[in-house]
């Protein structure tokens, strides 16, 4: 939806402005970004999480443990029509759920990340790759490589406007539900024949 999600200019703020949006559910297992974040310098950035689910008391454990209270902020849950702004309002995106249970999983919120023309670090998940190649940022899964993967936009804010501008057009060109459920018929039929 093009006339919900799109660019918006945004304030320029001291620290870059992270976002995950997604479940909180155990089974995400999204306390690993926390861990990571723990390693860059706090003046650095914010990471705001919108979600809910049964792993959000561990997530605010391991948050106080790690003393970033002022850096990683759980938004609780939001109604569908506030997440447009939230994500125009952040600097770069994240899209994680274990590759395991979602490898072929349609990554919608990748989707509305791009169309608000943010530049996203997302799992590469088969489906992410077969969509997304060149237009975002894959990490493998591990802590290590996320941190790489954030370190290369942090420290490059031509690549991150150039990752967001590749994934901004491609939204463009193909964001509407027909021609996105097609690819994903084709891309689950392709996997299923691949599993064989």
């Amino acid at each position: 939806d093009l006339i919900r999600f799109h660019p918006q200019e945004k304030n320029v703020g001291k620290k870059i402005k992270l976002l995950y949006v997604g479940s909180l559910d155990k089974r995400r297992n999204i306390g690993f970004l926390i861990d990571a974040l723990k390693n860059f310098p706090r003046d650095l950035y914010e990471l705001s999480i919108v979600g809910d689910g049964n792993g959000k008391e561990r997530i605010r454990k391991i948050v106080n443990k790690n003393s970033l209270q002022r850096n990683i902020f759980l938004l609780g849950h939001f109604k569908p029509i506030a997440i447009p702004k939230v994500i125009q309002k952040s600097d770069i995106c994240i899209t994680y759920y274990p590759r395991k249970e979602y490898n072929t999983q349609i990554p919608f919120k990748t989707l509305e990340y791009m169309a608000c023309k943010k530049p996203v670090i997302s799992i590469n998940t088969e489906a992410n790759k077969y969509y997304f190649d060149k237009k975002c940022i894959f990490f493998n899964g591990t802590k290590e490589d996320f941190i790489n993967k954030l370190n290369l936009l942090l420290e490059n804010p031509r690549e991150r406007k150039l990752i967001a501008e590749k994934g901004y057009e491609f939204v463009k060109r193909s964001f509407n539900w027909s021609k996105v459920i097609e690819q994903y018929r084709k891309s689950t039929r392709k996997q299923l024949k691949n599993s064989k």
